[in-house]
């Protein structure tokens, strides 16, 4: 009887175990046909913004000036628009509170601003954020002829 006992202990605490254990989520984006794949993280700030991080970390060589660091930011009015999902508006100018239905973006390239044009959206659906081929700019649009152009070709990153 106890060895039966110590069994289905055993057992259950495997099961209870194995599905209780909490995971990083991980995204993944690409920009200019390179693909980051990273550990997601949020942020809630003081104003309620709400931002969605995917850091990407390369700490493989020994000489930590060698480590390769990248994220992609995305920036939401708040945490409830956010996780209610929907189509949002890349910002075009530099917003330090992010309008309803707008989202800003950041990171990459020494982590700048990435502006959008009039018709760069993002999509989220079910907590995860997808972006489809966007250009966005390193500085805002009146900036033309010093302005850095990234392509971002796609983003999937999960979110709590």
């Amino acid at each position: 009887m106890i060895m039966q006992t110590l069994l289905i202990t055993l057992s259950l605490s495997m099961f209870l175990l194995g599905f209780n254990r909490i995971e990083d989520p991980q995204g993944t984006y690409t920009i200019e046909g390179k693909t980051y794949r990273g550990k997601v993280s949020t942020q809630e700030f003081v104003n309620k913004n709400f931002s969605v991080l995917c850091e990407y970390s390369d700490e493989t060589s020994s000489d930590y000036k060698k480590w390769k660091y990248d994220l992609l930011q995305i920036t939401f009015h708040n945490k409830a628009e956010a996780l209610k999902g929907g189509t949002f508006k890349v910002n075009s100018t530099s917003a330090i509170n992010i309008e309803s239905g707008k989202v800003s973006l950041s990171g990459h390239d020494g982590l700048a601003n990435l502006f959008g044009d009039s018709n760069s959206t993002i999509t989220v659906s079910n907590k995860t954020i997808k972006i489809s081929t966007i250009k966005t700019s390193k500085y805002p649009i009146t900036h033309l002829d010093t302005n850095k152009y990234y392509i971002i070709n796609s983003a999937n990153i999960r979110f709590e």
